[in-house]
This record gives C-alpha cells, sequence and structure tokens, in this order.
C-alpha cells in the first residue's frame, strides 16, 4: 500500500495515540446509540446483545490494545484519519440499525441464525486476540530482528489476526441478519484481507523455512 503523496502523509503521530483517536468513534455512536435509543430497541434483548457486543469490541481495540503496544512506533496522520472516517461512519451505521432502526423480537436469540453467528463472532474475537498477544511477543526483551509466527491460527495461515476479525464480523453479520452488518463484514475483508495476503507474500521471501502449508488468510482456502 503506497499512501498519496500529500503532507498528512508524511506527518507522523504515536501509533498508540493515532489507535485511540481512530477507533473512539465506534465507542461515542454506541454510548449515543443507546442513550438516544428508542424504548422498543433498547428493551430487546436480540438488540442490546448485539449492541454489546460491539461496544465490547471497540471498548478493547480503543482503550486496552493500544496500550499492549510495544516500541516507540509511529503511524500517519493521513492513515489514522482515514480509519477515523471510516469508524465515524460505521458507528453511525450499525448503531443506528440497532438502536433506532430494527427491533428483533424476543424469539431472535433462540434463532439458529442468531446463535450460529454469535457463536461465530465470540470465536473470531478469540483468535484476533490471541493472535494479537502472539505476536505482541514474538522477541523476548532485548531481542531485534523478524520472527516466524507460531502457535494459535498462525498454525494454519500467516494473517491469523486478521483471519479472526473477518472471522468475528462475519458472524456478526449473520447474527445481525442485516445489510448493515453484511456492510461491515464485506469492507473488513475487503480492507484487511488483501494486507493479510501480502504479510504472507513477504513471509515467504523472507524466510526460506517458512511453512509452505500455511495459507494467506483463510485455512485451507487462501
Amino acid at each position: 500500500y503506497e499512501e498519496p503523496k500529500i503532507w498528512l502523509a508524511s506527518v507522523k503521530i504515536d501509533t498508540r495515540l493515532a489507535w485511540i483517536i481512530q477507533e473512539f468513534p465506534m465507542v461515542f455512536w454506541a454510548i449515543r446509540g443507546y442513550l438516544t435509543a428508542r424504548k422498543d430497541c433498547a428493551s430487546s434483548w436480540g438488540n442490546v446483545c448485539l449492541w454489546g457486543f460491539l461496544l465490547t469490541h471497540y471498548v478493547q481495540r480503543t482503550f486496552v490494545y493500544p496500550l499492549l503496544i510495544k516500541g516507540n512506533k509511529k503511524t500517519t496522520v493521513y492513515l489514522m484519519l482515514c480509519a477515523f472516517a471510516y469508524c465515524m461512519w460505521n458507528g453511525h451505521l450499525q448503531n443506528t440499525w440497532l438502536m433506532r432502526v430494527h427491533v428483533y423480537g424476543d424469539e431472535w436469540v433462540y434463532d439458529p441464525r442468531f446463535l450460529l453467528g454469535i457463536t461465530t463472532a465470540i470465536t473470531g474475537m478469540g483468535i484476533n486476540l490471541h493472535s494479537d498477544h502472539i505476536l505482541r511477543n514474538l522477541r523476548k526483551p532485548g531481542e531485534k530482528g523478524y520472527k516466524i509466527p507460531k502457535g494459535g491460527m498462525f498454525e494454519h495461515v500467516s494473517g491469523a489476526n486478521f483471519f479472526g476479525e473477518i472471522l468475528e464480523w462475519t458472524g456478526f453479520a449473520v447474527a445481525s441478519w442485516s445489510l448493515a452488518g453484511v456492510a461491515f463484514a464485506m469492507f473488513t475483508f475487503c480492507n484487511i484481507g488483501p494486507r493479510g495476503y501480502h504479510h504472507h507474500q513477504w513471509y515467504l521471501e523472507k524466510f526460506d523455512d517458512y511453512p509452505k502449508n500455511r495459507r494467506a488468510v483463510i485455512p485451507y482456502l487462501w
């Protein structure tokens, strides 16, 4: 990925701060959505479960994940603003659907689509968190250079963290059974799927002993 040749792409800030700023709109819209929700939306178990899952993910992503980042990495203001704009749009879309537009009946939490979707989403979140943990701890204190990730879903794909997030929001789309959820899942795949593929190609070029049976993002397929 090549950033455009504009001044925003040359200005860099601390990666931890960038993560907090760019992900915060999702938390903002979730809280605002609940505080201004229709009563029937806010009292529906289906709506509240989906809303709660969304909020849980982004509280972790906004306030916990950045604090776990090691080193003094920098990111460009341009990339931060792109992510911020997406989270503003997506946060508004998801929370408008869940808290203003659609009411799930009481029976929805027992529907096979909800049960399959939310189980898939929770599994994806777990894979994503575990994969992030593996990546953060690849090098011991004082070590430098690159290492091959091992363990968990990294035994199957190079982009285990990306696979986890794709699985998470695909499950969310099924659990919500909505165009808003599908849009979220599709954007996630189109955004981080290619990144996972390029990471895979980099690993193959960097390490002669890189496991040849690993796929890029989707186990056994891609």
